[in-house]
């Protein structure tokens, strides 16, 4: 990434908390919520997926953490945690929940998209 777009994407994404904390269902936790690094996260966001579903988290904690994704230029990774999240029956089942993030990801696709067309074409592959 040039540095122009090292740069757009701060200002972009200044908006995204460093951390969040996730509330859990069950409080066994004395806080009763999981801090997650918005700053370093996983290449895999599989275990954040599953976190953010058995605690039937709202959707402003995926899109958060998959803003963070973006921040970071991990679209691929944003997108997966879109996907799973909209699979997740607390989402799927409740429109007020889904459509923001169905929006979500069809912004992210749009970013991909943007993406692959300022990359260099090469015609190896």
């Amino acid at each position: 990434m040039n540095g122009h777009a090292a740069t757009q994407a701060k200002t972009r994404f200044h908006h995204v908390p460093s951390k969040i904390d996730v509330p859990l269902q069950q409080e066994d936790d004395e806080n009763g919520s999981v801090e997650v690094d918005l700053n370093s996260l996983p290449d895999d966001p599989t275990e954040l997926c599953t976190l953010l579903e058995m605690e039937q988290t709202p959707h402003i904690y995926w899109i958060t953490i998959a803003l963070a994704y973006m921040k970071h230029a991990k679209v691929d990774y944003a997108i997966e945690m879109m996907t799973k999240g909209l699979e997740t029956p607390t989402i799927a089942n409740d429109r007020s929940e889904s459509l923001p993030m169905q929006s979500c990801l069809l912004w992210l696709y749009l970013q991909k998209a943007r993406e692959a067309i300022k990359a260099p074409f090469s015609p190896n592959g």
